[in-house]
């Protein structure tokens, strides 16, 4: 079960040793605290464990919703708490694309955008960056977080890069890269005008279930995310055909005061489901539809299963031991994020300004204006030429705030390339 794999998994982290305190070869590294002990989760997930083994219901909800009555929950056989490691991504990227059947280079970017930074089953299933998340800053990752509240944490390793994701792109077939039937881009084109990718750990914690099923011990594993007490609950998902499977449908009756239950192919989720992707500006018209294509096609991309294991085995060809080496790798902290961003609204408003000058050059006589035809088209020319003069100080003050480790990082890959 998931819980024995978890640590089962962790174990050949635990027994490296690096030349810092942490079990992760990391100095960028932060993480979320958890917010609450074992014994907390334990009555959180009481409620949804004591559907699943249909024992001990009633006091499971009130030892949840009136802790102070003094009612005791359904026990787990155990329970982990674990640090799952993810990335966030800010990004922009460029391509070719086949736009409405005509091919033109274009632009996406990607803000506070989630990969799960391991390949580890069911917990890589689904986004594990709630909105809620982000108001909170994580702090840096030290050994005095390896055992919060009495408990020691279980940490599993990164193995997967966010880089991988580009030369995973690269290798695409034709169908795969194809967005929707509007869009379809050239795999081999794809690269990056701006990255940074940020190393976070998130806070779990899993439990494990016995329960009888005609006779047979069962068991099933909850977790739920750990920073505060608003966290998702989920559970692995298991066949509706099954004995098991029940519990897929009995949840249901107890999800209009404990949670939204939500289908997922690998996980259930008992609340609405994260995003994983976030496009907040592109290139193409209409932007918004587009982004919105973008978002649904990446994230069923990155989420689909086995995917997220050949970038793992993409990884250690070309990685190896994940590190936070590279220059594109960031802290997160506000300082560190605000230049990226910067950059990023600014290469944003940069996109749409070029949006409006192309729609303005494929109207015909400037017909939206009401101005007669001869005064038509230098009204045309005189809002072409200052939205070009508006490109240009957009782009100048663009290449002004580039971050510097940007501008080291290609300047080392174009010398490397040069070789």
């Amino acid at each position: 079960m998931l819980c024995r794999r978890v640590l089962h998994g962790a174990r050949p982290l635990l027994k490296k040793s690096f030349s810092t305190a942490s079990p992760y070869p990391f100095r960028k590294l932060r993480a979320f605290p958890f917010g609450f002990s074992s014994n907390d989760a334990i009555r959180y997930l009481a409620p949804y464990a004591a559907v699943l083994c249909k024992s001990e219901f009633i006091s499971s909800v009130i030892a949840r919703f009136l802790p102070l009555l003094g009612f005791e929950p359904i026990l787990p056989k155990r329970i982990t708490p674990v640090y799952f490691p993810a990335w966030i991504v800010d990004a922009e990227l460029k391509a070719t694309v086949n736009h409405q059947s005509n091919e033109r280079t274009a632009v996406v970017q990607f803000e506070n955008t989630y990969l799960s930074g391991s390949d580890f089953q069911v917990l890589s299933a689904v986004s594990l960056w709630p909105r809620m998340l982000r108001i909170f800053d994580p702090v840096p990752f030290n050994e005095e977080l390896l055992n919060q509240h009495g408990t020691d944490i279980t940490c599993i390793p990164f193995n997967v890069s966010p880089f991988t994701v580009l030369d995973a792109a690269k290798s695409l077939s034709y169908s795969a890269s194809t967005v929707n039937e509007d869009i379809r881009f050239s795999p081999s084109s794809v690269k990056f005008n701006m990255a940074a990718a940020y190393p976070v750990l998130i806070p779990l914690y899993l439990a494990q279930y016995e329960y009888q099923a005609d006779g047979v011990t069962r068991t099933h594993t909850l977790f739920m995310e750990a920073y505060g007490t608003m966290g998702t609950v989920m559970a692995e998902q298991v066949a509706r055909d099954s004995d098991e499977g029940q519990y897929q449908e009995s949840i249901t009756d107890i999800g209009g005061f404990i949670g939204t239950r939500r289908a997922h192919e690998t996980v259930q989720t008992f609340s609405p489901v994260n995003n994983c992707v976030n496009v907040p500006s592109v290139s193409l018209s209409p932007p918004r539809d587009i982004a919105k294509a973008i978002e649904n096609w990446l994230e069923k991309t990155l989420l689909s299963p086995g995917n997220l294991t050949q970038l793992a085995a993409l990884t250690e060809e070309k990685v190896g031991v994940v590190t936070d080496d590279d220059l594109r790798i960031r802290e997160l902290t506000k300082e560190e994020r605000a230049p990226v961003v910067g950059w990023l609204e600014l290469s944003s408003e940069l996109m749409m300004v070029n949006r409006i000058r192309e729609a303005i050059a494929l109207s015909q006589n400037a017909k939206m204006i009401q101005l007669s035809l001869t005064e038509a088209p230098k009204l045309v020319r005189d809002a072409d030429k200052t939205l070009e003069e508006q490109i240009e100080s957009l782009a100048s003050k663009r290449r002004e705030e580039t971050p510097s480790w940007w501008s080291q990082w290609e300047e080392s890959t174009a010398a490397k390339e040069d070789r």
